[in-house]
């Protein structure tokens, strides 16, 4: 015969149970890393690295994009795993290493062999890494002074940041002069900057700027006395698995004297890191998660695409409160740009209906992102997923 008693008692001994699973299930995903698209990573061991990290941050800021921040100080031995973001910027200033030359102060630059590692396994990780990276002799300690040994720091500046050492600083003293943007369509200035004697860096092969593999400089001496044409502060480079660009100076370290007024982009750390993201962004890498102003995507609509799944041709409603330019991409679910429909198309105010011929397409999900961006400059982007089953 069945107790009634023993029967309630187990039940609520299953429902306990249940209960605790889904309490440490929700408890060990909190604990996991947000996966947001920027991560900055810095060392709160030294004046340089808290300096570059604010210098980073704030640009941030200004730009609108949201980031985590990761001190590499508070995990002392403990390997890093910088994997769950897709964009990763460094900020250097680890005291424990750049002290062979008194020169250079304690800091400055250089990264230790633990941590060429941990952001090797970051861009080994498949599904497109980016990494910017920006420190005061770190081109000189990781190639040329080589202060880990010759075989892994020459790999990780010459295969990994494609980068290769030229000079320890283009003039005697502060440098001072024009830097131009080399590669036009995102270093658009030219940035006149004070920095302490930036490293001279090149690409550490040349690739032609067409096909999945680029590499390039950033940002060039106009007037490096010696090789004007040869000579920069930065590089980039990317492939099908990877965008890296590297600066050769202190994220804290520039400080633009001209033009003195260009609104949120007058911090020159801000207008060169805007260059790199957008290079990032260009070629698939993460796209940074954009903070809009307030009230800023009021009235914009997009709408579900329609039939949803498709087959061949679907309709994409949406609804502009004022006269923007449109632009509409459809992405696969790892964020590949898959095609163009609109380019920055003038388009008036209210609703909108494009057709999408979706017949070249295999079936499966995309995302339909909308950017409007309207004449104040202020830009909002709408993203739907849709399905085609052909």
């Amino acid at each position: 015969m069945e107790d009634p008693f023993m029967n309630t008692w187990n039940g609520l001994l299953r429902i306990n149970f249940v209960l605790l699973f889904i309490a440490s299930f929700i408890s060990e995903a909190q604990e996991q890393p947000r996966k947001v698209i920027t991560l900055v990573s810095y060392t709160s061991a030294s004046a340089f690295g808290l300096r570059n990290r604010d210098s980073v941050t704030a640009a941030l800021r200004r730009m609108g994009i949201t980031y985590d921040s990761l001190d590499r100080n508070a995990y002392g031995p403990q390997d890093i795993d910088y994997t769950p973001w897709w964009t990763l910027i460094w900020s250097s200033g680890d005291p424990s290493v750049a002290l062979q030359d008194s020169s250079a102060g304690r800091g400055a630059g250089a990264l230790s062999f633990k941590e060429t590692q941990d952001v090797e396994r970051y861009l080994q990780a498949g599904q497109k890494r980016s990494l910017v990276m920006a420190g005061q002799n770190i081109a000189f300690y990781n190639g040329f002074v080589q202060i880990n040994n010759p075989i892994t720091d020459t790999e990780f500046m010459h295969s990994y940041l494609h980068t290769v050492y030229r000079a320890n600083a283009p003039t005697d003293g502060a440098y001072s002069g024009v830097i131009d943007g080399k590669q036009t369509d995102y270093w658009k200035f030219e940035d006149s900057l004070h920095s302490a004697s930036p490293d001279v860096v090149a690409p550490s092969f040349k690739t032609p700027n067409v096909g999945s593999e680029i590499t390039d400089f950033a940002y060039a001496y106009s007037t490096h006395p010696a090789t004007p044409n040869d000579s920069g502060a930065g590089t980039s480079y990317t492939n099908r698995n990877i965008n890296t660009i590297f600066y050769g100076f202190d994220w804290a370290d520039p400080v633009q004297i001209y033009p003195s007024e260009m609104g949120s982009l007058s911090s020159g750390t801000t207008r060169i890191l805007k260059g790199a993201l957008d290079f990032v962004i260009s070629h698939f890498g993460g796209i940074p998660q954009s903070v809009p102003s307030p009230d800023a995507s009021v009235g914009f609509m997009l709408d579900q695409n329609y039939p949803n799944p498709a087959s061949e041709l679907t309709s994409i409603g949406f609804t502009l409160p004022v006269r923007s330019e449109v632009t509409l991409r459809i992405l696969d679910v790892m964020g590949k740009v898959i095609s163009t429909e609109i380019a920055n198309e003038p388009m008036q105010a209210g609703e909108q209906t494009y057709t999408l011929d979706a017949s070249k397409l295999v079936s499966g999900s995309y995302i339909y992102e909308l950017t409007a961006t309207q004449s104040n400059g202020q830009s909002v982007t709408l993203t739907k997923k849709m399905t085609l089953d052909k």
